[in-house]
């Protein structure tokens, strides 16, 4: 959105009755099924992700020792369910193995991960990027 005029002193609130294209532009696209599917050797999702205390590879943030402080060191997230069948308890130690490399890292036991699936933050993979490389298939 252009200003008006060069004097323009700004806008407080952009879109403040409307947006200026709709609500928003949805495209829907064909489905792909996924490049690796669990099976018997690897039978639960490894995700990465964001993580409130550190951003991207934590090059900037693992800097500041106030949020070093709250997350100190990886982990991984398992669904309570996932880790009574796997006799897990909070701050195990665990060995993470992903088709591409084995991790050792603490448990952290949270229903933010839906059973069958494993989330690593991606904060850490600077220091252990094995585990969380793309799939071959993936990476041009």
């Amino acid at each position: 959105m252009a200003c008006p005029t060069l004097e323009h002193p700004g806008t407080a609130i952009l879109h403040k009755d409307a947006f200026t294209r709709g609500k928003g532009l949805f495209s829907a696209i064909e489905y792909t099924p996924p490049a690796e599917v669990t099976d018997a050797e690897y039978p639960y999702i490894l995700t990465t992700g964001r993580i409130l205390y550190q951003y991207h590879t934590a090059t900037m943030s693992r800097r500041s020792s106030g949020l070093v402080s709250r997350t100190p060191d990886a982990f991984v997230e398992i669904n309570p369910v996932d880790a009574q069948e796997l006799k897990i308890n909070q701050g195990d130690r665990l060995t993470i193995s992903s088709r591409r490399g084995t991790i050792q890292t603490n448990a952290e036991i949270s229903e933010k991960c839906a059973p069958g699936v494993i989330f690593y933050p991606l904060p850490f993979t600077a220091r252990r990027p094995s585990i969380a490389s793309p799939t071959p298939s993936l990476t041009p």
